[in-house]
C-alpha cells in the first residue's frame, strides 16, 4: 500500500466506526491488513473495523488529507480495471 487515511464514519450502534481508506500498490486484502493490525499489538478499539480501497486519498493543494471528503463519501473507489502500481 502507498497511502492510508483513517476516519470515523457514522455508526448507529457505536457512534463512529473506524475505517481505513487504503490506496494500495500491490495485492493486499482487507483480511491481510486486519491480521497485520492484530499482530502489531495495536489495541483492539483502535483497530479499523472496515477497509475501503480507493483510487486516491483526497488531499488539499498543500498535501493535507481531507477527512471531510472521506466522511462525505467524496472519494473514488478503486476500480477492478485499475492498474496496481
Amino acid at each position: 500500500m502507498t497511502e492510508v487515511a483513517v476516519a470515523g464514519l457514522p455508526d448507529e450502534r457505536w457512534g463512529h466506526r473506524i475505517t481505513a481508506f487504503v490506496k494500495r500498490c500491490g495485492p493486499v486484502t482487507a483480511e491481510e491488513l486486519d491480521s497485520h493490525c492484530r499482530a502489531s499489538g495495536l489495541a483492539n478499539f483502535k483497530r479499523p473495523k472496515a477497509y475501503e480501497f480507493v483510487a486516491e486519498v483526497p488531499k488539499s493543494p498543500v498535501g493535507k488529507i481531507l477527512r471531510r471528503k472521506l466522511l462525505a463519501g467524496e472519494y473514488e473507489p478503486e476500480s477492478q480495471s485499475q492498474t496496481i502500481c
